[in-house]
């Protein structure tokens, strides 16, 4: 099963210093879906973005150094369907921008496939670390802060699609920053994406790969019914037994071996013999 992208919420900035940061929930979302929140903060962090991070929202990553601006931070849960309006993360006193994403098909036990960051102190170019999915059908999404006010954004790097942008204005620090996605990303080939600007600065900026449901699939592929058919004696009854076969095209999953025993009842005595074999 490939992610799928739902919606983008509305881009939000905090232009002057803020303890809270609302961010606009996404359209359309449905429960069990994955909600991204994307923020990036003008200035250092001066507590654990962990400790500020609303009821229900389990995991979070942040780019590179927590405490150099400009910092990027990525937060996520699995939707209940009720979300709306808005969503307030705790910002410590700091200007910034945010944006949340609703993806569809993520695995909500282990959603995150692979994460890269980096900052740079000087460029008109963004190039991402190297990141390789272990599986096709992820969803890439990323967010890029930089410091120079002058300094546009280009295009979406090849292949993903911005879905929001700052102004650039005020004071906050973070000056601009670009958000996007390319969901599903239909391979396991590295990729390293490349975001222009139209004016050297320091940036700093995430890359998030969310794995797909795992599906059934994964889990149950086969069954086999096995049916013993002669018996050495008429006296013999013989059972019939159902076997479960389980794959996994996964590597990451286990899968267990079991024995088989047959149970014959000879009916002259009242006792049972019993056969078993491992499955190989």
């Amino acid at each position: 099963m490939a992610a799928s992208f739902v919606a983008a919420g509305t881009v939000v900035e905090n232009l002057v210093s803020s303890n809270t940061m609302a961010v606009p929930v996404p359209a359309g979302i449905a429960a069990g879906d994955t909600l991204v929140t994307l923020i990036t903060l003008g200035s250092s962090q001066q507590t654990p973005f962990a400790t500020f991070l609303p009821a229900g929202w389990i995991g979070f990553v942040f780019a590179v150094d927590p405490t150099t601006p400009p910092q990027v931070y990525v937060a996520w849960k699995t939707a209940t369907g009720s979300e709306s309006g808005t969503v307030t993360f705790n910002t410590a006193n700091i200007t910034g921008t945010g944006q949340m994403l609703a993806l569809r098909g993520i695995e909500p036990a282990s959603p995150i496939d692979g994460i890269v960051s980096k900052s740079q102190t000087a460029g008109t170019s963004f190039t991402f670390p190297t990141l390789t999915p272990t599986v096709s059908g992820t969803a890439l999404v990323y967010a890029i802060a930089e410091t120079n006010l002058t300094g546009t954004p280009g295009a979406a790097p090849t292949g993903f699609t911005e879905t929001g942008r700052s102004s650039g204005a005020g004071a906050s620090i973070t000056r601009v920053t670009v958000f996007g996605r390319q969901v599903p990303y239909a391979s396991t080939t590295p990729i390293a994406p490349v975001q222009t600007w139209s004016a050297s600065s320091k940036a700093t900026g995430i890359l998030v790969a969310f794995h797909p449901a795992l599906g059934e699939t994964a889990q149950r592929v086969s069954r086999a019914n096995l049916d013993v058919l002669e018996a050495p004696d008429p006296d013999l009854r013989i059972s019939r037994a159902n076997l479960d076969v389980l794959e996994a095209p996964d590597p990451s999953l286990r899968v267990s071996r079991a024995a088989l025993d047959v149970l014959f009842t000879d009916v002259s005595s009242g006792g049972h013999v019993g056969w078993g074999s491992p499955l190989q």
